[in-house]
């Protein structure tokens, strides 16, 4: 698939979006995004977003 518009990437290394679902009280959801930016980091990709949403809880039909 290519991008309809790209940034340089002049390492090429796959660039990749992070997502994260926050489920309200109780869930550390930052820590848990900022742990995934550097697994995504240590495994040779390039995060270039975070992209969030608020759910009351979790929909089977999302996942």
């Amino acid at each position: 698939m290519t991008p309809s518009s790209s940034a340089p990437n002049p390492s090429n290394d796959p660039r990749v979006v992070l997502v994260g679902v926050d489920f309200g009280p109780g869930s550390s959801f930052d820590p848990t995004l900022d742990e995934l930016a550097l697994l995504a980091e240590s495994a040779g990709d390039q995060p270039v977003a975070k992209v969030t949403a608020k759910r009351r809880a979790p929909d089977a039909a999302l996942f």
